[in-house]
């Protein structure tokens, strides 16, 4: 099943996108944290994406605007899985970096103005310097999302 045709599943999404983000908020997670497992990551990058990348044409696949809208998703993901949870998946040597631009892309494109102070206020400066001089991969697209907030 494509994420396409998974998308297209659901008439009301909120349930299940609610399920999946609180995997990502869950306290109690085990190591690795599920962010930083590439299969699992690239659902959620998905999910805020609102389809599949291809790389033979270099852009997003999106499904029909009227099945999935990924700013709605995008403002889910700020209120269940949180401050803590996202800024964390950013920092040291977690792989979060891109589901964490994607969500700043999905709140940009769905020109979603509170979720954009909301993130934008969560990555402070001093967190930013903090992710500039870590290792997590994906950050200089993360830094360029965040400034576009």
């Amino acid at each position: 099943m494509t994420i396409n045709s998974f998308l297209n599943v659901f008439t009301d999404k909120t349930g299940a996108s609610e399920s999946l983000l609180k995997i990502l908020a869950s306290p109690t997670i085990a190591d690795p944290h599920p962010i930083d497992l590439p299969p699992t990551s690239r659902v959620y990058k998905s999910l805020l994406q609102g389809g599949h990348y291809n790389h033979t044409s270099g852009s997003v696949d999106r499904v029909q605007e009227s099945s999935w809208d990924t700013t709605v998703f995008a403002n889910q993901f700020l209120k269940v899985v949180g401050r803590e949870a996202t800024t964390s998946m950013c920092q040291g040597n977690a792989n979060g970096a891109f589901v964490v631009a994607e969500l700043c892309e999905a709140l940009v494109r769905g020109d979603a103005a509170d979720g954009r102070r909301t993130l934008k206020a969560w990555f402070d400066s001093d967190l930013t310097k903090r992710i500039e001089t870590s290792e997590a991969k994906g950050k200089k697209v993360l830094l360029e999302k965040l400034a576009l907030l």
